[in-house]
């Protein structure tokens, strides 16, 4: 099962480069949790099940224009830990903006039911519990 999860998680970050938020809600269950990094947005809030998701991600867009989600590490395991980096313009400034977030994505019946977000790749292993 677990190489199962990581290549959904794959899938799910490729639909989300190719169609956005819609894209990626095939990936995620109905209920899912969805954790924000405190700070990160503005009213950074955790959100719930899809209506929630595709409400942070209305909220990144208000401050980031032409979002890009580049997958760069899968470590395996339950739960996943994922390295990622997120890419577009200041919506207001127009300025490049480039982030390193990492994820940890529980997984049950081939969907995220918990998607956490960290700005460190130590934080997400810790909260994984797979510390180095």
């Amino acid at each position: 099962m677990s190489q199962e999860n990581v290549e959904t998680v794959r899938q799910a970050f490729d639909s989300l480069t190719r169609g956005g938020v819609e894209g990626l809600l095939p990936f995620l269950d109905p209920q899912i949790r969805w954790i924000s990094i405190p700070e990160f947005l503005p009213d950074a809030r955790d959100h719930y099940g899809h209506e929630g998701v595709v409400r942070w991600f209305e909220m990144m867009s208000e401050v980031l224009k032409e979002p890009r989600w580049e997958l760069r590490e899968i470590i395996d395991g339950q739960p996943i830990v994922v390295g990622s980096r997120i890419s577009g313009r200041g919506k207001s400034s127009g300025t490049p903006v480039q982030i390193s977030v990492f994820h940890v994505i529980t997984m049950a019946n081939g969907k995220a039911t918990r998607f956490e977000s960290y700005l460190t790749r130590d934080e997400a292993l810790e909260a994984a519990g797979l510390e180095e």
